[in-house]
């Protein structure tokens, strides 16, 4: 059966117990062999750009350990035990990559408010203009807040310029702001909520990972020493050289997740071969990738000493995939949307016909294909339930004791850039454009210190200027 009337006839409800295992079957067969050529180019990838130069040791660990899982999948017969030990396998290192990924994205939060920090007082050390015109500046910003049509775009814009402006509220009232946002998520699912909650603490610097204090020892004393920092009285030099490590540190953070994205890639297609192999069929281009993935083994185990000659031997092979990949994509969209329909519509079919676990494994395979590479899957299949009062008024009162306890310890430079991160990844708080505007205008009215209302100035115009 052609791929159009199997998606017409499920679209239209017909002959759902013989179309369904007809739809694993093809879907299984298209995503098995998807995620093999995929899989041959990520690898080559890997190969090419992991050069023993990592700036995370461990990043030669994890390797070492892909390696191991995919010479183990392709060596000889891939049995169904075998199959089963090696999804456990990949999916453990995927975890430790995904906690690794998460802790430097826990540091990046960290440093972007010391970079708030920075630019609110850059303009001690520049000429700035110390009397901005604040009508035409409101006047710019309302031109950019309303300029969208989409009142979803409209509002990320009105965030954008309220968490730029200088922050004067007081702690009771930030607490009230976070609680009234919160407010929002009851009766939501607890998921929603607990994806909120993260939020604002990631951005607060509250969230850690269980890895967030031992694995990157440089970063962890760089925070420590921007968060002792007195920044009222830092000299010119002192001020270029926090600026300069904050470049450090990006560039470390940046080099990293772009190595362990790599890694992730692999494992990401790895395991959607593994979830369908069973439904894999032999034709020229699962024979040319199953080569190509052979070859860069080979390759990794040194086969080649210099990366260009093994770049050169691979060429034939992805000359012959090339193509594929992309001449499928309507074929994939309709038998996905087929599965989503058979999930979403007629799940008793699927229970009926004992292939839940099968269906549930594509849906998977359509996670990991995703742009979200970093994607839990396992938490979709998850019941999170319902948020009630008691579950808001735990989750809100536990995020408001450790922001109190974390303000406690910071000045008041650092926690005005906490709550103006947290402005930022909250609900819009006003209610009109009037009073957007007053909020603005006394905002920047009331700012008496010079150097943080030109560093204010300088954001809105430089968010704005593609308005402009």
């Amino acid at each position: 059966m052609s791929v159009n009337k199997l998606f017409k006839d499920i679209n239209g409800g017909v002959r759902l117990k013989e179309n369904a295992p007809l739809l694993v079957k093809e879907l299984g067969a298209l995503d098995a062999k998807s995620g093999l050529i995929n899989l041959a180019f990520s690898y080559s990838i890997l190969y090419e750009n992991i050069d023993g130069t990592n700036v995370d040791k461990d990043i030669d660990t994890f390797v070492d350990k892909i390696n191991e899982i995919i010479k183990e999948v392709f060596k000889g017969t891939c049995d169904k035990a075998k199959q089963e030990a090696a999804i456990s396998s990949a999916e453990s290192l995927r975890k430790d990559i995904i906690e690794r990924v998460d802790t430097l994205t826990a540091y990046t939060d960290v440093f972007q408010i010391y970079e708030y920090v920075l630019n609110r007082i850059k303009g001690r050390y520049e000429d700035v203009d110390t009397d901005p015109d604040i009508d035409a500046l409101v006047e710019r910003s309302f031109g950019y807040m309303f300029s969208d049509t989409d009142n979803a775009a409209v509002n990320e814009r009105i965030k954008d310029i309220l968490s730029q402006l200088p922050v004067r509220m007081t702690k009771q009232k930030f607490y009230e702001t976070v609680s009234d946002a919160m407010s929002i998520y009851k009766g939501s699912d607890m998921s929603s909520l607990n994806l909120f909650d993260y939020m604002l603490r990631t951005c607060g610097m509250i969230y850690k990972t269980n890895e967030f204090d031992g694995i990157y020892k440089e970063l962890a004393d760089t925070a420590a020493a921007f968060k002792e920092t007195d920044y009222d009285s830092l000299s010119k030099d002192e001020f270029d050289a926090r600026f300069a490590k904050l470049t450090e540190v990006g560039e470390f953070i940046s080099d990293a997740f772009d190595r362990l994205s790599l890694i992730v890639e692999v494992l990401n297609n790895l395991l959607i071969y593994l979830f369908t192999m069973q439904y894999a069929i032999s034709d020229s281009e699962t024979d040319t990738a199953l080569a190509s993935v052979k070859e860069t083994i080979a390759a990794f185990d040194g086969k080649y000493t210099k990366v260009s000659d093994y770049v050169e031997a691979s060429e034939g092979f992805f000359a012959k995939l090339e193509g594929f990949l992309e001449n499928s994509l309507d074929d994939m969209a309709k038998l996905d949307a087929s599965r989503e329909i058979l999930v979403n519509e007629n799940y008793e079919v699927l229970t009926e016909l004992d292939i839940e676990d099968e269906v549930n494994d594509l849906a998977i395979c359509a996670l990991l294909a995703s742009e979200s590479r970093f994607v839990d899957y396992k938490k979709f299949f998850e019941s999170t339930g319902t948020v009630g009062e008691e579950e808001l008024k735990n989750v809100r009162d536990a995020l408001i004791a450790d922001y109190d306890a974390l303000f406690t310890g910071l000045s008041k430079r650092i926690r005005r850039a906490v709550m103006a991160e947290a402005i930022k990844n909250m609900p819009v708080f006003l209610n009109s454009k009037t009073e957007i505007e007053q909020y603005i205008r006394y905002a920047l009215e009331s700012c008496t210190d010079k150097a943080e209302l030109a560093g204010c100035v300088a954001s809105i115009k430089l968010i704005t200027e593609s308005d402009f």
